[in-house]
């Protein structure tokens, strides 16, 4: 009777004992999800070291008509296409995240061809903006990027023909002028590409040259007035001379007849 007193109160006692160990070994689990619901020495998930993580990117203002936007980072290629051609961004050239826009340019709001080029059309404006949704004037780019520009045939033929001849160029500011770039022809997809380190406005040429003279109007240069005037001293002197050997061959001849 005295062993079953003893060993009754003990089962419940040992299981007591079990349940609070189970508790205290759950308390040091991490099964809550916010701090606030952790008991003391939980411990919170942190970001994995070394890894930073992404910045969220406030997209700046839509552009104008045609104008296309998409998000950029360093390690993303990203390529927007236009109505005029493509700019190509490889994953290696971006250093920190933004937004890409670009934007088709008419014809008639580009500045003046620099000297030995002519603008055929197809023109497009890159701008680069930062994460904070304001635009980059002079973007510190890790590598190039391309630009790719569609030609037709009416530009094929004021470049002679030849897709050698077409080159893209990007208009300098400071400078005012525009820059031909290393530029790669695409005569199977009628297109040409250029390699540009800076944004900004990027358009097709074509190489040219000056006439050497006037369209035949009538009007000559006063260069060109002197060289008619010398050609025509130079005819006169030769005809008179050619006349006055005439004269003496046709004398000498009269009279060796007289004499004769």
């Amino acid at each position: 009777m005295k062993r079953n007193l003893v060993a009754n109160p003990a089962r419940p006692l040992m299981l007591t004992v079990l349940i609070v160990v189970l508790l205290l070994l759950g308390a040091g689990t991490s099964a809550w999800a916010t701090p606030a619901q952790r008991p003391l020495g939980q411990t919170v998930p942190t970001a994995t070291p070394g890894i930073p993580p992404t910045p969220a990117v406030t997209p700046p203002p839509s552009g104008g008509p045609g104008a296309i936007q998409k998000p950029v980072e360093p390690g993303v290629a990203t390529a927007i296409t236009t109505s005029a051609g493509d700019v190509l961004i490889a994953a290696n050239t971006l250093s920190a995240p933004g937004t890409l826009e670009v934007a088709p340019v008419a014809a008639g709001q580009l500045p003046a061809a620099s000297d030995g080029y002519t603008l055929l059309g197809a023109a497009v404006e890159a701008t680069l903006f930062d994460a904070n949704g304001q635009p980059i004037d002079q973007p510190n780019l890790a590598n190039s990027f391309q630009v790719c520009l569609d030609y037709t045939a009416g530009d094929l033929a004021k470049a002679g023909g030849d897709a050698a001849s077409l080159v893209i160029m990007r208009y300098d500011e400071g400078a005012g002028a525009w820059v031909a770039l290393p530029t790669t022809p695409d005569a199977a997809g009628g297109r040409i590409c250029g390699s540009a380190n800076q944004t900004g406005l990027f358009a097709l040429a074509g190489r040219s040259s000056g006439p050497d003279v006037l369209p035949r109007t009538g009007v000559m240069t006063p260069e060109q007035q002197q060289l008619a005037d010398r050609a025509r001293l130079v005819w006169g002197i030769m005809l008179l001379t050619t006349a006055v050997i005439v004269v003496f061959v046709l004398v000498r001849r009269r009279r060796r007849k007289r004499q004769g």
